[in-house]
C-alpha cells in the first residue's frame, strides 16, 4: 500500500501542476504486478480519463520490450529464432519481395529466397523497409491503398519485403520539392525555388557472426561477428541545403543600443526591439556586425555537395564492428566472458568553402598578460592565429565532400571487455 500511495501521489501531483495533461504507470516484478495507476486526461482538454488500459503510441521503444521478451520466449523454448517466423505469424509466409512495377505503376513482387526468421526482424535483416525511408514502398503503398505506418492500423504492415531476409541494403534518396516565397517584413520580392533531389545514399550492411562449442559440452563457446552500420539519415540532408531553410536565418551581434548606436538610425536603449536594417549588410543601428549571410531573403543556393561523395555505393558515413570472444559457464547460471571489440568509422565528410583561399585570411599575434602565475611570468606574444580578412566576410560557397579529398580522416577504438554475468 505504501507503493501505491506514494506513486499515486507523485503522478497525481504532476497532473495537477499542468506537468502532464495525463499519465499512467505500471511495475511488475516475476512474480506480478506490483503498481499500476492512471491520473488526468487522455487528451488535454478531452475530458475521457486516463486509465491503466489507456493504449499509448511509444513507436520504436517497442523494440525493447518486444526484443527482451522474444529472447526470454527464446530461452524458454517457445519461439525458434532461425526458424521460419511464419509458424507464429502466418502472413511472413506469404509476403513477397518487390521487384519493381509494370507499366501500369502496379508493383510486382516474387517470393522471397529464405523465410523470414525472428533473427532477421530482431536484427533488422528481414528485408522490411519503412516508406520513409524508401519511395518504392511508399509507391506500393499508395498502388494498394495501404495505410502509412504511423496510422498505427494493422493494415500499415502489409508491405512486401524490398530485399530477401538476411541481407541489408540500404538506400536513402532525399531532396525537397518546389517551394514558393511570398514577401514579408524580410523577403522584399517573392520567388519560387525549384525542386531538387540531393542525395542517394546505396549500402550494403552485413550482419554476420557465429558461434562454435570449443569442448562439445555446451559450457564454453568461442564467438565472433563482423558488422557494418551506415550512419542513420532522413531528410536532415536535404534540409541543410535547401535554400527556403538556410536561407532565412540570420545571425549578428546586438546589445539593445546599451553600446552605442551606428549611424543615423535612432536607437531605443534597453527596449528589447532591434533598430536597424538587417538587410543592410554593414554594421547599422544597433546591429554591431556585419552580415555574414549574404543570401538571406533570396533564392541564392550557397551550399552544395559533392556528386561523387552524395550520389554513390558505399560513401555514407558507417562503421565497421568486429569482436572475437570466449564465454564459459563457470558454474549453474554464471558465466565468464572475456573479448576484443575493435570498431572502426569510416566515409567522414568535410565542408571547403570554395569562395576563400588561404590568402584570405591574415595572421596575427596576441601577447600574454603580465602576471606571476603564468608560466615566465607572461608577457610573452602568441603567435600563428588566423581572421578572415573584413572584405571575404560572408563570402560562402560551401560543398561538403569526402574527408579523402583533403588527406582522410579515421577513428579507431580497439578494447577488452571482461564480463561476469549470472
Amino acid at each position: 500500500m505504501a507503493l501505491k500511495d506514494s506513486a499515486d501521489g507523485i503522478l497525481e501531483a504532476a497532473v495537477s501542476r499542468g506537468d502532464v495533461p495525463g499519465v499512467v504507470a505500471a511495475a511488475t516484478t516475476a512474480e506480478g504486478t506490483v503498481y499500476e495507476g492512471g491520473f488526468g486526461e487522455r487528451a488535454a482538454g478531452s475530458g475521457v480519463a486516463m486509465t491503466p488500459d489507456t493504449v499509448g503510441w511509444i513507436a520504436s521503444m517497442t523494440k525493447a520490450v518486444t526484443g527482451a521478451a522474444a529472447m526470454q520466449m527464446v530461452e524458454q523454448g517457445k519461439l525458434e529464432l532461425d526458424g521460419p517466423a511464419s509458424a507464429v505469424i502466418p502472413y511472413l509466409g506469404e509476403v513477397g519481395v518487390l521487384e519493381g512495377f509494370d507499366g501500369n505503376g502496379q508493383p510486382k513482387t516474387r517470393p522471397p529466397k529464405r523465410p523470414v526468421t525472428l533473427r532477421h526482424l530482431l536484427t533488422h535483416t528481414s528485408g522490411y523497409v519503412y516508406e520513409i525511408w524508401n519511395t518504392d514502398i511508399l509507391a506500393y503503398q499508395e498502388a494498394k491503398g495501404i495505410p502509412q505506418i504511423t496510422s498505427c492500423e494493422n493494415a500499415a504492415l502489409s508491405t512486401p519485403l524490398l530485399l530477401d531476409p538476411g541481407v541489408r541494403w540500404d538506400y536513402v534518396r532525399a531532396g525537397y520539392p518546389d517551394q514558393w516565397r511570398p514577401t514579408n517584413i524580410w523577403v522584399r520580392d517573392p520567388f519560387l525555388i525549384e525542386a531538387a533531389h540531393v542525395v542517394t545514399w546505396k549500402d550494403f550492411q552485413p550482419r554476420l557472426g557465429v558461434a562454435y562449442d570449443l569442448r562439445g559440452d555446451g559450457r564454453t563457446a568461442l564467438k565472433f561477428s563482423a558488422h557494418r552500420y551506415g550512419r542513420r539519415d532522413s531528410t536532415d540532408w536535404a534540409q541543410r541545403v535547401n535554400p527556403a531553410l538556410s536561407n532565412r536565418r540570420m545571425v549578428r551581434s546586438w546589445s539593445d543600443g546599451l553600446t552605442g548606436c551606428i549611424g543615423t538610425v535612432a536607437c531605443i536603449p534597453g527596449d528589447g526591439l532591434v533598430q536597424g536594417d538587417p538587410l543592410n549588410a554593414e554594421p547599422n543601428g544597433e546591429l554591431l556586425s556585419p552580415n555574414v549571410t549574404p543570401s538571406f531573403g533570396v533564392p541564392g543556393i550557397t551550399t552544395f555537395y559533392d556528386d561523387n561523395w552524395a550520389f554513390g555505393w558505399g560513401t555514407r558515413h558507417a562503421n565497421y564492428e568486429t569482436s572475437v570472444s570466449v564465454q564459459h559457464e563457470l558454474v549453474d547460471n554464471v558465466s565468464l566472458s572475456v573479448g576484443w571489440f575493435n570498431r572502426s568509422f569510416v566515409n567522414f565528410e568535410v565542408v571547403d568553402n570554395r569562395a576563400l583561399g588561404l590568402d584570405d585570411y591574415g595572421v596575427f599575434s596576441v601577447t600574454v598578460p603580465s602576471d606571476p602565475k603564468l608560466p615566465g611570468g607572461g608577457g610573452n606574444t602568441l603567435s600563428g592565429f588566423y581572421d578572415i580578412n573584413p572584405d571575404k566576410l560572408g563570402q560562402i560557397d560551401d560543398i561538403t565532400t569526402s574527408a579523402n579529398a583533403f588527406g582522410g580522416r579515421s577513428r579507431t577504438y580497439n578494447g577488452f571487455d571482461v564480463n561476469v554475468d549470472a
